[in-house]
């Protein structure tokens, strides 16, 4: 293989297609300086590298596939993460017409493992929705022993498409199911990577589609925190609920912690009896999702959150009828003591924010204040639409 690639450089040499020796040299010598005691900044070697223009394209791409800098009279440097970088954002200011015409015709015939991962990485440098379709089946169509390194080049290509070009995230979500399966995680930590929360809309979708990338999703949760839309909140949510399981300790200890950044108060019920369990992670992890989703502060004590619970459910099951009713009194001040009875209850925060709602349009000022305070109290994103 290294035989037909060498074969391919020395035909290719005597063509425009290649970079005068000059400019292959600079950007040897200019990549090779980031070891040098001077130093200088991975910004600084990119602004020095891009005057070069298009020429250093090929060379790059070449240093980038073989993962060594070839310097005049010296050896061959390793390329270091950093000194990739550097390539990585040259090729990003030079845009995505000249990285994207010179890639198109480099290294046609070959499929090797080092031409793939570098393809990957130089569009990943250039990315838009157009590319999103070429992240995954150029992924795909490699080799299972080369999944590692195809792991490394595609985690950060896909996140700085995604990052770069918002409809990137809705084409993925149409193709991710072309994805090999072993890829997956992969492909989980690059939307969370993305930073994006309208993502955990596909981390739903693979969840649904591969139980066994539970884990991984629930990582990047952490991550990217609830989506906006509730329904997808709430579906992940019960997917996730299953996973609330002692006999897996370190599963459901990531679980607790999943489905209180999802703020799903139906678990609390479920995280209360995981603190008698025997593992310290869950009954950590539990303790701590439930403060999340209830507001108090209790200990870990199972005692004491059932106690809680119970009287909550008293509360649900009784008075929060005639609460309720009193909202639509014509007395101030029974709305006023209703809204701080209501604000109380965190258990069904997402429901009594969507009764306060009505309160934020009322003709009486001081009861505007009051409700904005309980459902500030209740914490429920349900609310956001009426503080809009």
């Amino acid at each position: 293989m290294r035989a037909l690639r060498t074969a391919a450089l020395v035909l290719g040499a005597s063509t425009t297609a290649f970079a005068s020796s000059s400019v292959a040299d600079r950007l040897a010598t200019t990549l090779a300086s980031h070891r040098s005691p001077s130093r200088p900044s991975e910004a600084v070697l990119v602004e020095r590298l891009v005057p070069l223009g298009d020429e250093l394209l090929l060379p790059a791409f070449e240093i980038l596939a073989d993962r060594r800098i070839p310097l005049a009279g010296a050896d061959d440097q390793v390329l270091s993460e950093p000194q990739r970088d550097i390539l990585l954002d040259t090729f990003t200011a030079l845009g995505r017409g000249s990285v994207f015409a010179a890639e198109r015709g480099w290294r046609a015939e070959l499929d090797d493992p080092d031409t793939t991962c570098a393809r990957l990485r130089i569009r990943g440098s250039v990315g838009t929705v157009e590319d999103v379709d070429f992240l995954i089946l150029q992924a795909s169509a490699t080799d299972e022993l080369d999944r590692r390194r195809v792991q490394e080049a595609l985690r950060p290509a896909l996140a700085s498409t995604l990052r770069r070009d918002p409809r990137a995230l809705d084409r993925l979500a149409g193709v991710w199911r072309d994805l090999r399966p072993d890829l997956l995680p992969t492909l989980v930590a690059a939307v969370g990577d993305a930073g994006d929360a309208r993502g955990v809309d596909i981390l739903l979708q693979v969840c649904s589609g591969q139980p066994e990338v539970a884990p991984d999703v629930m990582a990047q949760v952490r991550v990217l925190g609830p989506a906006p839309s509730h329904d997808v909140n709430e579906s992940l949510a019960l997917t996730l609920r299953k996973h609330l399981d002692p006999t897996d300790a370190q599963r459901c200890a990531a679980a607790a912690v999943a489905l209180a950044v999802l703020e799903d108060v139906a678990s609390v019920p479920t995280l209360v009896s995981l603190l008698e369990s025997e593992s310290e992670g869950v009954r950590r992890n539990s303790a701590w999702a439930l403060g999340q989703l209830t507001g108090m502060r209790f200990p870990a004590d199972a005692e004491l959150w059932q106690r809680w619970l119970s009287e909550e459910k008293a509360w649900e099951a009784g008075e929060k009828r005639q609460a309720l009713f009193r909202l639509r009194s014509i007395d101030p001040g029974m709305v006023t003591a209703s809204v701080r009875e209501i604000s109380r209850h965190r258990l069904y925060r997402h429901e009594l924010s969507t009764e306060l709602g009505p309160l934020l349009r009322h003709r009486n000022a001081n009861l505007r204040r009051v409700a904005c305070a309980g459902m500030q109290q209740l914490g429920s994103r349900r609310a956001l639409p009426f503080l809009a």
